[in-house]
């Protein structure tokens, strides 16, 4: 079926809910505010200026620059303030209360040209995580459009079995990975039966989905003008930690043994009133 290009919901409503439960990802409007996403934009200028050690430049072939960085909340406090006490944690919040942390975030940053695709995939392969409560935010810091590389996902795909690996290059550091045993993801933008959803977001718009919701994106085709977004990832009660390395590190040891719950200073409880 041809790719669904909706509109975010105005407010995270029951029927806001409903569609999170059935689809594994709905888009809420104005999650962030206007100073919100200047102070925001402001941090990844910083951090594409100065990239942290987790930084990556990923290759685009040409045209623009295909960036992302990782755990910029520890670096930038204006972050870490949204993140924990804005409006992406009261929507973390009331979507996996009671005890949420912030399990890190990622700013990914596609520029005018870049002719890269983000390949299909769900996170949770990628992460030394497991547990049912476990869910991104993607904040919109432009306007996007599939045309600028909007992101898409597989309605229902979270309730899909099976388990997919994640997107590394094939390195022998990235063979012993835990889970890149997994087959590849399908490229579900070339299947006519893929029932694909996109969104058409303002700046401050968030989509909000499952670990194990599959999606993809592809280039950004725009002239002019960056998709820039910022990703919060947020987990809930009976989130554990799962030993090994896996493709998502950290600035510091978790202290965490296989098994234990999610704890600890670098995953932050929300601090709302």
């Amino acid at each position: 079926m041809p790719l669904s290009v909706e509109a975010p919901r105005a407010t995270l409503d029951a029927a806001a809910y409903e569609a999170f439960a059935r689809d594994g990802v709905v888009a809420v409007a104005g999650v962030v505010d206007a100073d919100g996403v200047a102070a925001l934009r402001a941090v990844v200028a910083a951090a594409m200026a100065s990239p942290g050690r987790h930084a990556q430049e990923f290759l685009s072939g040409g045209g623009g620059r295909y960036f992302s960085d990782l755990h910029s909340h520890r670096r930038h406090p204006a972050l870490a303030d949204i993140a924990l006490t804005g409006g992406p944690a009261k929507v973390a919040a009331a979507l996996l209360a009671p005890d949420v942390r912030l399990f890190y975030d990622q700013m990914i940053v596609k520029e005018a040209g870049t002719p890269s695709p983000t390949p299909w995939h769900h996170d949770l392969p990628f992460w030394p995580v497991t547990g049912e409560q476990i869910m991104s935010i993607w904040i919109a810091l432009d306007a996007v459009t599939p045309d600028n590389g909007g992101v898409e996902y597989a309605r229902g795909s979270h309730r899909w079995p099976q388990r997919w690996r994640p997107t590394q290059p094939d390195t022998p550091a990235t063979r012993a990975m835990r889970n890149m045993d997994l087959p590849p993801a399908p490229n579900l933008s070339r299947d006519p039966d893929a029932d694909r959803v996109s969104f058409a977001l303002a700046p401050g718009d968030a989509i909000l989905f499952t670990a194990t919701t599959l999606h993809g994106a592809g280039p950004n085709r725009a002239r002019e003008g960056s998709r820039r977004a910022l990703v919060l990832r947020y987990a809930g009660a009976g989130t554990r930690f799962v030993g090994g390395p896996h493709a998502l590190t950290f600035d510091a040891e978790p202290g965490l043994a296989d098994g234990d719950m999610l704890d600890g200073p670098l995953f932050p409880r929300l601090r709302l009133a």
